[in-house]
């Protein structure tokens, strides 16, 4: 007997090790600032929700460049002959995380929920992001703020022209232009199925309920833990990918059942230091290396050094999509009403330093306003902005400025962190030679954040996190109806207007391609913005960690994630 309780002992232990729980753990810099999908547009929170909550598109995990496919939608929108009209089938039988105001039932994703949310992104309560990509594109958005008179109990009754449920399954869009980037936004976390009957009872910004492959389990101050759903539908690893996904091996579970992981653990770290001893740890499967380890982590030849390959550490440098500029306020009397000042300035800068000293060489000097991998950017395009301080020099003194008369303006931190103070002592040192004084207004990303888009800064560095892969999102920062809200130059053009408006209602690649042309130049001639450069993500991946590409623009990646 005592044997056959060994025996028994012996094999539950080799059960339970196969069995064995696979909990991917990743770093947050930051606190999720919003767990509402209406309202989170912060790195930290959009890859958190990535994992929780389901758009009506995604893009393909293994294609570049970035190809839309369904999601929760079933094939691609069928679209009407003037472009105004979509209509989008709605898979059945999606499951919600269960609720108690469920009670006890499985809820399924009607398309009624998506009419509930894009009428959330309207109301002015919710401060959503996602109402300026909408305001003035779906029929009657602007307006359902005013039709339901701020009284949040008559949401659901109330109906908004644009966005109605046909049936149980078929959603139509109905918009007041035609656009180019629809199945683009469609893609974003603003885009999830919102229960009706849950307006007024949760609040989204403490509770998730979404579709995702895995449900939040617990939160505390240090971090959130996702368990897998175990009524999410079946859904396979992609069978096909580009080049790249053949030679990094990334098809090795073709066809097979996701997610592969019994939870995500998000760790919210804010020291650089100490979330690097958890990598070394192996407490974080992996992360961005900071970038005081970027010369002990890399060699000579841009490959990991043997010391950490030895421990099975791989790296991969990938492009974040991301560009990086110094802005100039189009509102200010001084320097946005002198465009010598500015171009003064632009050729005072050396993007190349900036590089070198700010970026420790791990970004892309600019050669274009676009970024590579986005529509109208051409590799052998310049932007002819070479470094001349005898000429920026001609041009302050045109201006009435010497080394006896100085010119003195206001350059506003995104941080109060090491990384704004290198940045405003970059620049501080570098407009010192051409009789430039500046004044440094330190400020956090939030105080920045608030007083750009109210045009209160003159001068500053600022960037772009592309919401998706499509030059639009970013030429929305210098169209004029746009400010004040994230056009933070307050650049007002009507030639750069108007290219802008023909450029989001064609689809024809060869007037798209000229439009583009046409829309750089008016920026490269008017100087509201000084380029830098593209930023690249350099990251340490344990070798237990199987199937990670990351992107930009791809937030739901942990599905894909195998360990061991």
């Amino acid at each position: 007997m005592q044997n056959l309780v060994m025996i028994l002992a012996f094999l539950f232990g080799l059960i339970s090790c196969s069995q064995k729980s696979t909990v991917l753990s990743i770093r947050l810099k930051s606190e999720v600032t919003s767990m509402d999908p209406a309202k989170a547009f912060d790195k930290a929170s959009l890859e958190f929700l990535g994992s929780t909550y389901e758009p009506l598109y995604q893009y393909h995990y293994l294609i570049r460049p970035h190809r839309v496919i369904p999601l929760l939608a079933i094939g691609q929108p069928e679209v009407s002959e003037d472009g105004l009209v979509y209509r989008i089938n709605i898979k059945k039988n999606v499951r919600y995380h269960d609720h108690p105001e469920f009670k006890g039932k499985p809820r399924t994703v009607k398309a009624e929920d998506f009419v509930t949310q894009i009428k959330r992104l309207s109301l002015p309560q919710i401060k959503s992001p996602g109402a300026t990509l909408l305001k003035g594109l779906i029929k009657g958005f602007d307006q359902f703020p005013q039709r339901i008179g701020g009284d949040l109990s008559k949401v659901a009754s109330t109906s908004l022209e644009g966005v109605i449920s046909l049936d149980e399954h078929l959603l139509e869009i109905r918009l007041e232009k035609k656009v180019s980037n629809l199945s683009h936004l469609l893609t974003l976390n603003f885009f999830v199925p919102f229960p009706s009957e849950l307006l007024g009872k949760i609040n989204p910004e403490n509770e998730i309920i979404g579709t995702g492959p895995f449900y939040l389990h617990s939160k505390t101050n240090f971090g959130y833990t996702l368990k897998k759903f175990p009524h999410y539908r079946k859904e396979l690893y992609p069978s096909v990918g580009d080049r790249e996904s053949h030679t990094e091996e990334l098809l090795t579970d073709a066809h097979k059942e996701i997610p592969f992981l019994d939870g995500v653990e998000y760790k919210i770290i804010n020291s650089d230091d100490q979330a690097w001893k958890e990598f070394m740890n192996k407490k974080i499967h992996f992360m961005d290396v900071p970038k005081s380890k970027m010369n002990e982590i890399i060699d000579y030849s841009g490959k990991i050094n043997k010391s950490y390959a030895s421990e099975g550490i791989k790296l991969d440098i990938y492009p974040a999509m991301i560009n990086r500029w110094i802005s100039f306020n189009f509102k200010d009397m001084l320097l946005g009403k002198n465009k010598n000042l500015r171009k003064a300035i632009s050729l005072a800068i050396d993007p190349n330093l900036y590089n070198i000293e700010i970026k420790q060489s791990t970004a892309h000097v600019a050669n274009s306003i676009y970024t590579p991998g986005i529509e109208g950017y051409d590799p052998n395009q310049s932007l002819g902005q070479l470094v001349d301080l005898e000429e920026a020099k001609h041009l302050m003194r045109k201006e009435g400025y010497g080394p006896q008369k100085r010119l003195k303006i206001t350059y506003s931190t995104r941080s109060k962190g090491p990384d704004g103070i290198e940045e405003a002592q970059f620049l501080k040192k570098t407009l010192a030679e051409i009789w430039i004084d500046l004044e440094v207004e330190y400020l956090d990303f939030s105080e920045f954040l608030k007083k750009g888009r109210n045009g209160e800064l003159q001068f500053f560095t600022d960037n772009w996190i592309y919401d998706f892969p499509a030059p639009e999102n970013m030429l929305q920062l210098l169209y004029s109806k746009n400010h004040p809200g994230v056009n933070k130059s307050a650049f007002s053009n009507n030639q750069f207007d108007s290219l802008f408006k023909k450029l989001e209602t064609t689809n024809d690649p060869t007037i798209r391609k000229g439009l583009l042309v046409q829309l750089q130049q008016e920026v490269l001639k008017e100087v509201p913005w000084v380029m830098l450069c593209y930023e690249r993500d350099v990251m340490v991946i344990h070798q237990e960690v199987h199937n990670l590409r990351k992107s930009s623009f791809i937030k739901n990646f942990t599905k894909y994630i195998r360990l061991h």
